[in-house]
């Protein structure tokens, strides 16, 4: 610490704020200002990393990186004494609620997976953000619990949600009629609906629907209705028929597919209970429908359990089944705690009568996944397992039954669905109709649900829910547009002859320094992608493999953000590469596209593309760059090439007559080789 510059302390003292470690991006926003500039940290954080200060971790292709715990503590005691700590935390703080506020929408949309792999990996940071904003900044505080109950729904933390939701609501800046308190009871009542308490539930979101007709946000009312309608469909009340009625017309008119699938759901749940079949199953169909069309597992498997239950008192038991057992399947790709365990009770009744030992483990087993959560059945659900439970004790004794009930709750959370669905394989599947098991994905690899679920059940922020991109084996090249098509190309780099960059046309200056402008020229040269290993080998030989992880990392972090398009560059089996949807124009691929052209043509043709490959090499590449070994091969290579068009040109304009032309061309190749012969 006493070696560091002033400004690497003042940075490090910052970072103390983090406690689930951070990104560059992050940092940036945390701990620059006027006294420390945002090139500056990312040089900084380098810095710390290459002292082992700070350590770097990786995960599909992004870098977080963490401060060592105990130096963690000791910026965080020096931070304290300067008068600066507020102003900190207050940064760490508005970063995040910018994020979340981002995500928040997209959590009920097709993007959700991917808004909540933006979010989870900051979950401990989030929790401090919400512990220091309870004391400093209650609008705040109430504002960013509100916008996280979609965040926590998809997680197993319903009690840490709850106690968050329940001290906000508390606060005396929470009591006025706002959008704000309407969310807060919005999720209070959510919770509580889904934890089948009914009763403590529709207060909140009765008047949660209110506020939210009062402000004009017709979404969040929307969304309190079907919440209504679930605390009344979970008993199979018909009350729930209006509720869910009025927030499907809104839903519909909005093209909202998820509320709409619930709404149909908790419809359909409701013309049961009142006795309309029919009605009853047209809902629930079309709910799976449109769950599917919404192409993520956990709505899909959801809708598949919830008109399951309908069609077990209708002579369809194998049918069931099938559909519960793609409804788990599905959850163990995308979990959900709850709807896990309702699954699991529904395939404990199909395997009841001719296998009661193991019924009687599933049973345990759903009972210990609700446990996680603080959940009970629906009031519906409660009424068929109790009479389930019931039969089984009058079948194998209350003794046998406790055993294999405490033998299931033993089945930890990542291995339940495994469990689960190994002890009821004896179970028909084989009659689910082609309509109900539409594009199923009961394959193989389904197994690996437990990964999932693991994840679900792990605390550590850094083990993500197992959603990553699977790698590809052969990866497809990078697109680079044809020559003379460089202006309608998203990038344009030139690097034959001094660096130039175009984003959409526009030039961009903005590099701060000489390794950004090489890692993009590599990955371009490389359109099939590279390691972060074989990269650092180019760009950092020397380098230690935890200095090329550090280096590489901030590096790419400065190409994305010059570019201001991070997604340009993706991660592909681990391997780095522009996205296949942009569209790239590069001088080098351009030119060596014409000296193969010239090289298969003759006559006019032949000339014409060595004069376009002439044209395109100003200088040598990358020229004004401090030389690098890997760059020295690629600029030889090319030099030659360049000069041997230079003289088939200057050869063929001497034959046609043309001897001012054929000197010039003569010219360029002496300037370029004057050793050429």
């Amino acid at each position: 610490y006493d070696l560091l510059p002033q400004h690497a302390r003042v940075v490090l003292h910052r970072l103390s704020v983090f406690r689930g470690g951070f990104t560059l991006d992050l940092v940036e926003d945390v701990a620059a200002d006027d006294e420390v500039a945002a090139d500056a940290v990312l040089d900084i954080i380098a810095l710390l990393a290459d002292r082992s200060m700070i350590i770097v971790r990786e995960r599909q292709g992004t870098a977080r990186y963490h401060l060592l715990e105990t130096m963690r503590q000791y910026a965080a005691q020096r931070l304290e004494a300067s008068d600066e700590a507020a102003r900190v935390h207050g940064r760490l703080a508005s970063a995040l609620i910018a994020r979340v506020a981002e995500a928040e929408p997209s959590f009920t949309t097709r993007s959700r997976r991917s808004a909540f792999d933006r979010l989870e990996p900051e979950l401990d940071n989030i929790r401090e953000v919400l512990a220091w904003t309870r004391e400093h900044e209650q609008e705040q505080h109430i504002r960013l619990v509100g916008m996280l109950w979609w965040f926590w729904f998809s997680t197993r933390h319903w009690v840490e949600a709850d106690r968050w939701i329940t001290g906000a609501l508390a606060m005396s800046a929470a009591a006025d009629p706002t959008r704000e308190r309407a969310a807060l009871l919005f999720a209070a009542g959510a919770l509580a609906a889904l934890r089948a308490q009914a009763e403590q539930a529709r207060p909140r979101l009765e008047e949660a629907a209110d506020i939210a007709n009062a402000v004009g946000d017709a979404r969040l009312e929307a969304y309190c209705l079907n919440y209504i309608a679930m605390t009344y469909s979970s008993s199979l009340s018909p009350a729930a028929r209006e509720y869910a009625a009025r927030a499907a017309r809104w839903f519909r008119a909005h093209g909202d597919e998820y509320g709409l699938r619930l709404a149909l759901l908790l419809g359909g749940m409701a013309e049961y209970g009142a006795g309309d079949i029919t009605a009853a199953n047209a809902m629930m169909e079309e709910a799976v429908r449109i769950a599917r069309d919404f192409g993520h597992d956990r709505e899909l498997a959801v809708a598949l359990q919830t008109r399951a239950t309908i069609l077990i008192g209708q002579g369809e038991d194998a049918k069931v089944q099938a559909m519960v057992r793609e409804s788990l399947e599905a959850l163990g790709r995308d979990p959900s705690f709850l709807f896990i365990a309702r699954a699991i009770d529904i395939l404990a009744s199909g395997c009841a009568a001719r296998e009661p030992h193991r019924a009687a483990r599933a049973i345990g087993t759903a009972a210990a996944m609700r446990s996680h959560i603080a959940a009970a059945r629906f009031a519906h659900d409660e009424v068929v397992v109790s009479r389930l439970i019931a039969q089984l004790r009058a079948t194998i004794g209350d003794a046998e039954y406790e055993r294999a009930f405490a033998e299931g709750m033993r089945v930890q959370p990542a291995d339940a669905i495994d469990d689960v669905l190994g002890a009821t394989a004896t179970v028909n599947t084989a009659v689910a109709t082609p309509d109900d098991v539409r594009s199923r994905g009961m394959d193989a690899d389904a197994r690996s649900s437990h990964a999932a679920v693991a994840a679900a059940a792990d605390p550590d922020p850094d083990r993500g829910w197992g959603r990553g991109e699977a790698p590809v084996s052969a990866p497809v090249s990078a697109p680079v547009s044809a020559p003379g098509t460089a202006a309608a190309a998203d990038l344009v780099v030139r690097a034959l002859g001094p660096f130039e960059v175009f984003v959409h046309g526009r030039r961009v200056d903005a590099w701060p320094y000489a390794r950004p402008k090489e890692l993009l020229t590599f990955l371009l040269l490389h359109p099939q992608g590279s390691t972060r290993t074989e990269i650092g080998g180019a760009l950092w030989p020397d380098a230690s493999p935890s200095q090329i992880r550090n280096s590489f990392h901030v590096t790419m972090h400065h190409v994305r953000r010059t570019l201001d398009h991070p997604e340009w560059i993706i991660v592909q089996g681990e391997r780095y590469r522009m996205a296949p949807d942009v569209s790239v124009w590069l001088d080098v691929t351009a030119f060596q596209q014409q000296m193969r052209t010239a090289m298969s043509a003759s006559g006019e043709e032949r000339t014409a593309a060595l004069h376009a490959a002439v044209a395109l090499y100003r200088d040598h590449f990358l020229s004004g760059e401090a030389a690098a070994p890997w760059r020295d091969d690629v600029q030889d290579r090319l030099r030659s090439q360049f000069c041997e068009a230079g003289t088939l040109l200057a050869a063929g304009m001497a034959e046609a007559g043309d001897d001012a032309g054929a000197s010039e061309a003569y010219e360029r190749v002496i300037a370029c080789e004057p050793l050429h012969e």
